[in-house]
Formats: C-alpha cells, structure tokens, sequence
C-alpha cells in the first residue's frame, strides 16, 4: 500500500492519535482496510498539484489506508 500526503495531512495512527503525516516514523502502527500495519518505507518526493476531498466524514479511506480529509491549518505572518 502506498499514499502520498502532504506533510501537514493527518493521519489516525493504532493508538487513535491523530498526527500530521510529517510525524510519522518507521514502524508507525496505522489503520488499512486489512487491518493494523506497520510503515515499512517513508519517501519524501516532490510534485506538482494537490488534491484534496470534501467531505463531512472524519476518515476516508486513500489506497486501502485510513486517512482524515483534513490537515493541520497554519496561520503565515506576513
């Protein structure tokens, strides 16, 4: 299984935390539509668009991984 999240995603980890996808380690329990695993591989890549769903729902499901719909919001001082 396999997703791509911008680093302020969130994400529900097996102990029912919420955390931004930067946090996340090697080794990390998340929820699958299989179950609980393990992160295996973190890979920070660079690309060009994002998408994002709108939606009321708390979690969705992206590639077979729970994922929230929402990331953390972060006022910039300018």
């Amino acid at each position: 299984k396999q997703l791509i999240l911008t680093p302020d995603h969130l994400i529900p980890k097996c102990d029912h935390s919420d955390v931004s996808a930067q946090e996340l380690v090697l080794g990390d329990c998340i929820f699958t539509v299989d179950g609980k695993e393990n992160i295996l591989n973190i890979y920070p890549v660079v690309l060009n668009g994002v998408y994002t769903a709108i939606t009321n729902d708390t979690y969705i499901v992206v590639n077979d991984i729970v994922v929230s719909p929402f990331s953390i919001y972060k006022k910039l001082i300018t």
